[in-house]
């Protein structure tokens, strides 16, 4: 899967704006600091037995298992299934997260009742790199693709479900008789080095969670920290634009977490991981985006269902002006570039918590609804040495992107590097100068 392109022009103006006497007020959102915690986010209750019993009396309360969606939970509720749990609670606009798990055993030899049952055990061995695994049924199968599409159905629940997972692929022998026998050749990604991976990112994890949110966050910001963070920290590998293979574990949470460069797979599986730990319910969507096999998120914020996608948002070396996209957009503006079996996702149709509608720490983002507002923008640009920015048009200005673009270069007297997106309700220039 490869990083969508973009293209982006190059603009140079020379003139003079005359008639704007007035100067125009123009609205800027400015970062601010986080103030210090006082104490850790995420606290780690460690090992716990089965049948673990929730306590809690916090407002809401979000569980989480091994970054799988996190599903809203009430007290009293009996965890059995093993696993690494993550609470979120939330009391009087005050949350943290306790971290818990549940020790399971595995081996490599089954007897199962039903073909369901596979689905627990080949988590275990997939978390535990196992390399084969055998199951005895009583079933009776004619049919090895029958028996194979089932066993896939089960593999590819389960790595849609449980960013952790690092998986490539299997080998099946089966012999069909009175009773089912199966053996499955596991095939993972740099197979030798999973285990210090999945050590490290259970440290990165934790570390992070301490150190991007705070008790007084909204979900919103939850998410927005991640956003941010995979933006600012994970690189895409570039490889892929080429069409060549990419490294294995560049589709895996390890490749994104770990050694900070991934595609489409491990962006959205280290988004998702993060946001379900924290208490923000996300699921992994894929499909087809600028004709490319493409992965990306669905969030819940508040009920509603939003898209996200980080891969797209992260321009690396080319990003132009402050405006990140991709966050939290319905169904009408994703499918203008991507694509997706409707059964595989939920409906997105809310824009409330869309980048753009929430008080959000975004550095030199202005918003204009006129154009002769673009004479204080300039000024703002020059007299505070700003080299790039973000300018939102609103209202009938969002029309006229090219006009806006020359309206400021003129005033800036100075040639500009820009990319435009538009949405439904507004455009936004993304400007920076030129060299």
């Amino acid at each position: 899967m490869r990083l969508a392109k973009k293209i982006f022009y190059s603009l140079v103006m020379v003139g003079t704006l005359f008639g704007a006497e007035a100067a125009y007020e123009v609205e800027a959102l400015a970062f601010t600091q986080t103030s210090q915690q006082t104490k850790s986010f995420l606290t780690n209750s460690g090992v716990v037995q089965s049948p673990y019993v929730i306590s809690t009396t916090a407002d809401s309360a979000y569980l989480s298992r091994d970054g799988s969606k996190a599903e809203l939970i009430q007290s009293g509720a009996e965890i059995t299934l093993p696993g690494t749990y993550y609470l979120t609670e939330t009391t009087n606009g005050q949350t943290s997260v306790r971290q818990f798990e549940i020790l399971g055993t595995y081996k490599t030899s089954w007897e199962i009742s039903d073909i369901s049952e596979m689905e627990e055990i080949l988590k275990m061995s997939f978390e535990n790199f196992i390399p084969s695994v055998t199951f005895e049924l009583p079933t009776k199968y004619y049919d090895i693709d029958e028996l194979n599409d089932e066993i896939f159905e089960i593999i590819d629940d389960l790595m849609m479900t449980y960013p952790l997972l690092a998986f490539e692929g299997y080998q099946l022998k089966a012999t069909l008789g009175t009773k089912t026998q199966v053996e499955l050749i596991m095939n993972y990604p740099s197979s030798g080095q999973l285990t210090q991976y999945h050590i490290l990112a259970e440290n990165l994890h934790s570390q992070l969670v301490n150190s991007l949110f705070d008790s007084s966050m909204t979900n919103y910001e939850r998410e927005f920290a991640v956003y941010n963070y995979i933006i600012d920290n994970v690189k895409y590998d570039k490889t892929a634009l080429s069409y060549s293979k990419v490294d294995g574990i560049r589709h895996t949470l390890f490749g994104a977490l770990v050694d900070k460069e991934a595609v489409c797979d491990g962006y959205s599986k280290l988004f998702m991981h993060l946001c379900n730990s924290v208490g923000v319910p996300t699921t992994l969507l894929t499909g087809v985006a600028d004709g490319t096999p493409h992965a990306w998120n669905q969030v819940e914020i508040d009920g509603k269902t939003y898209h996200v996608d980080v891969t797209w948002a992260d321009q690396d070396e080319n990003q132009i002006g402050t405006y990140r996209d991709y966050f939290n957009e319905p169904d009408y503006i994703m499918r203008k570039t991507h694509t997706w079996e409707l059964e595989d996702a939920t409906f997105a149709q809310s824009t409330e918590a869309h980048l753009l509608n929430l008080n959000l720490p975004i550095n030199n983002l202005f918003y204009v609804n006129d154009l002769l507002q673009l004479e204080s923008v300039a000024k703002e640009m020059l007299t505070f040495n700003i080299s790039e920015l973000s300018i939102v048009l609103e209202g009938n200005v969002k029309n006229f992107p090219d006009l806006a673009l020359k309206t400021l270069a003129d005033n800036l007297q100075l040639g500009i590097n820009y990319q435009v997106v538009e949405k439904t309700d507004f455009t936004i220039l993304n400007v920076k100068k030129a060299n």
